[in-house]
């Protein structure tokens, strides 16, 4: 949905069943260390501008609120991957932003922050970075800096479930697997009823099936709008901008 709402015209998700937490050091705060095991993470190669970074990290007062045809209004398509994980966070750019509304695992229990990346940084926090460089490198993209952004999410354990005052629901790994089978089941269809996404793909690292703590990410399959001709896409996407937007 942001994505779309980005103008984006690729979008990669990437269930991740690896641990990023063996490594010592290397994190915003060791408090995050919970969060650094599996995750749901996606990708689109839409770059945030600065005013992006500032609508998000509002979230709850969004940019977005006086555009209705911004299908993230009020900060919704955002605020949904609280469904999964209390603690969500974002690459675009040169740029890493986390948020945590519980204020319990960020440096002076802060509720979210935002940091410039530069050498220092990406040397200083390589663990908290690690998954991100391990997403990119799934969807072919380079880093750094990232051209477009890689959200994460990681999954809400049955042990963070219990204390978090979000959501008391837990997610498996297979769970979120399945879930993405389903996704490409009807991934074609999806398409048609998006504005700017062209193309979807799904990609797995599962360390249950082979490969350990380093298992190589598979891609599970994906969908795409084709059409004969350039000026038939060029048709396709004016079709798809007029029939959202009556939506």
């Amino acid at each position: 949905q942001n994505a779309d709402d980005a103008g984006a015209r690729r979008l990669c998700l990437l269930a991740d069943g690896r641990s990023y937490a063996a490594v010592k050091g290397g994190l915003l705060d060791e408090r995050l260390r919970v969060w650094q095991g599996p995750a749901v993470c996606a990708f689109n190669d839409a770059e945030f501008s600065d005013a992006d970074f500032e609508g998000i990290c509002r979230v709850g007062a969004s940019g977005k609120r006086g555009d209705a045809s911004k299908i993230g209004q009020y900060g919704l398509g955002f605020n949904a991957t609280y469904h999964l994980s209390d603690v969500v966070s974002f690459v675009s750019r040169d740029r890493l932003c986390v948020f945590d509304p519980h204020e319990a695992h960020l440096p002076g229990n802060l509720p979210g922050l935002q940091l410039k990346l530069g050498d220092e940084e990406l040397s200083r926090y390589s663990t908290q970075l690690a998954p991100f460089e391990a997403a990119a490198a799934a969807f072919g993209a380079e880093v750094w800096p990232l051209s477009g952004a890689i959200f994460r999410l990681p999954l809400r354990t049955p042990e963070l479930a219990a204390r978090s005052q979000i959501c008391g629901e837990s997610h498996a790994f297979g769970e979120l697997v399945g879930v993405l089978h389903e996704l490409l089941a009807f991934a074609h269809e999806l398409l048609l009823f998006l504005q700017s996404v062209e193309s979807v793909e799904v990609f797995v690292a599962d360390p249950a099936a082979g490969g350990g703590a380093g298992a190589a990410p598979r891609r599970l399959g994906g969908a795409s709008l084709r059409t004969a001709s350039t000026a038939a896409t060029a048709r396709l996407r004016r079709e798809r901008r007029l029939f959202t937007a009556r939506q």
